[in-house]
């Protein structure tokens, strides 16, 4: 009964003592402290492993999508493949089909791997349109 309880108030979004759950909660003795300390190692412990993408990160990777001007199916990056004044950057879809990749082909340190939704579907909307 008292994890139930527990369980209910973590699964909140706020500490708010006019849900139900919350009151059971504070009836059981915890405060907010208690609350939001069980509430972050319960996320800590949900999203262990998963890389959450925010908002800012996506504005990130199109401000740097800018820069790759060119959108080739066939970019590979390759320590190998030197162009010398020549530098062009290519975007392509992931071969996984999970993600975008951004290919520096002279610069394998500078490629980019992002798995995101929401950017995939955008971009595939606007680049792989037939």
């Amino acid at each position: 009964m008292k994890s139930e309880i527990i369980k209910d108030a973590i699964f909140c979004s706020r500490f708010d003592k006019r849900r139900k759950e919350i009151r059971k909660f504070v009836n059981l003795g915890y405060k907010k402290t208690d609350f939001l300390s069980m509430k972050a190692k319960h996320n800590s412990r949900r999203y262990k492993g998963i890389n959450l993408i925010t908002h800012q990160d996506r504005i990130k990777f199109l401000e740097c999508l800018k820069t790759y001007t060119t959108f080739n199916l066939n970019a590979y990056s390759s320590r190998y493949n030197v162009t010398g004044i020549d530098y062009i950057k290519y975007h392509r879809p992931s071969s996984n089909g999970k993600g975008w990749v951004l290919i520096a082909p002279d610069e394998p340190g500078n490629n980019v791997y992002i798995e995101d939704n929401i950017i995939l579907q955008f971009l595939s909307n606007k680049y792989l349109k037939e």
